[in-house]
């Protein structure tokens, strides 16, 4: 089962903490796991070795666009990649955990197999 996963995952806090033990317990049952994060992944929490030791599939988003001069068009280009990430993993279930709004438009982009679940 290919299982989408979606929220902060660097850091120390409840949020992320809960998305690394979820990916983990996930890749150990033998799912394919995704996570999409709204933040660049740091060596404070997880980070990129370990999710190449557990075998999780990342993909982060360029908050930097934000505080850019170019933030439209960089929005749009970082959208299409998006729906080419998502598009390609073909989720069978969506976990969305926060308050991006990246965490509700996502659904639109899977095909209708999917089944999504939101938390906060």
């Amino acid at each position: 089962m290919k299982i989408l996963l979606f929220g902060t995952i660097s850091g120390q806090g409840g949020i992320q903490s809960h998305l690394r033990w979820l990916a983990k317990a996930l890749i150990e049952s033998q799912q394919e796991v995704l996570i999409i994060t709204p933040q660049p992944l740091t060596n404070n929490g997880f980070n990129w070795d370990e999710a190449n030791k557990i075998g999780v599939k990342v993909h982060q988003l360029n908050s930097k666009q934000f505080k850019s001069a170019n933030y439209f068009t960089k929005t749009i280009v970082q959208l299409q990649e998006l729906v080419k990430v998502v598009r390609n993993f073909s989720p069978d279930i969506y976990f969305g955990v926060g308050t991006s709004w990246y965490l509700s438009l996502l659904p639109w982009l899977f095909p209708k197999k999917a089944e999504v679940f939101f938390t906060k």
